[in-house]
């Protein structure tokens, strides 16, 4: 006979609770290893899926023939469905020649339309020199539309005895049109279409002054000489360029040196204006 105490009553319960847990948990156990089992059974077999499509891929010539069959899927499913390109429209052009902008987009009446790349056409039409941007989308079923903006020419480049024609930013717009603009000014010297547009900007804030710019001519590549219409001559100053240019606007409104025997102007001093006058047109006058 064993006698009892409270310690083994404890006891039992001990281990009614441990087997009770066992039940509650093993189950448990059980259903996550199984679901672990299948995870690690797909990924093996996807892993070895993507091992045997790479090896295949890696074959000379196994992505090209895999692309031209795309290709001539996507070509047959165009023509079945009609998917063919019959219009392009174009918005925004003035300048820029038809078969020229034709030619960039690289594309023939009949050609599926599925086929066609809207990226690698703007690429193209933007690098054409008239235009500035391009937009291009496909219009299912048959439509490409092109919508561009174009250059403005500002003015006339001289670089190494060839003149071509450049826009406000100073981007080269076309080298056989200069006749056609023959009236708008000449700018010369090194680096001077890369720093024109700043010196656009200044001179465009007066347009009574640029309408009479005939020329501008980079010295040193450190600042501008301006040439009027007339033979004036203006040395802008390196720095302040704009504040200078409105002080020669509004000295002219007061002294009117178009009309008169400045030769040469100069603004390089921020707390002067120095005049040089024509002497030989003075003396020529005495003598008459």
């Amino acid at each position: 006979m064993r006698q009892l105490s409270f310690d083994d009553r404890l006891r039992s319960n001990t281990q009614q609770l441990r087997t009770k847990r066992r039940n509650l948990v093993w189950p448990a156990i059980r259903k996550r290893l199984k679901t672990h089992r299948r995870f690690i059974c797909f990924f093996l077999s996807f892993a070895s899926i993507a091992l045997a499509a790479g090896i295949w891929l890696s074959q000379p010539g196994t992505i090209s023939k895999v692309n031209n069959e795309f290709n001539s899927n996507v070509k047959t499913l165009s023509i079945n469905f009609g998917l063919k390109v019959n219009n392009v429209y174009s918005e925004g052009r003035s300048k820029t020649s038809i078969p020229d902008l034709l030619e960039a987009i690289g594309i023939q009446r009949g050609d599926p339309i599925l086929n066609f790349d809207a990226e690698s056409a703007k690429d193209r039409v933007e690098s054409l020199g008239w235009v500035k941007s391009a937009q291009i989308t496909r219009k299912l079923p048959d439509n490409i539309h092109i919508k561009i903006i174009e250059r403005r020419p500002f003015a006339l480049w001289q670089n190494e005895g060839k003149i071509v024609l450049i826009d406000r930013e100073g981007s080269v717009i076309n080298d056989a049109l200069t006749d056609v603009y023959s009236h708008l000014p000449i700018i010369v010297g090194k680096n001077a279409r890369e720093t024109a547009p700043i010196l656009f900007q200044t001179i465009a804030e007066e347009p009574y002054l640029y309408e009479r710019v005939v020329a501008a001519v980079r010295i040193g590549n450190r600042r501008w000489d301006i040439i009027f219409e007339g033979g004036i001559r203006v040395y802008l100053p390196e720095i302040n360029m704009s504040k200078a240019w409105s002080r020669l606007a509004s000295a002219n409104l007061e002294n009117n040196f178009f009309d008169s025997d400045v030769k040469v102007i100069d603004l390089r001093f921020p707390d002067r204006m120095i005049l040089r006058i024509n002497t030989n047109k003075i003396d020529n006058e005495k003598t008459t």
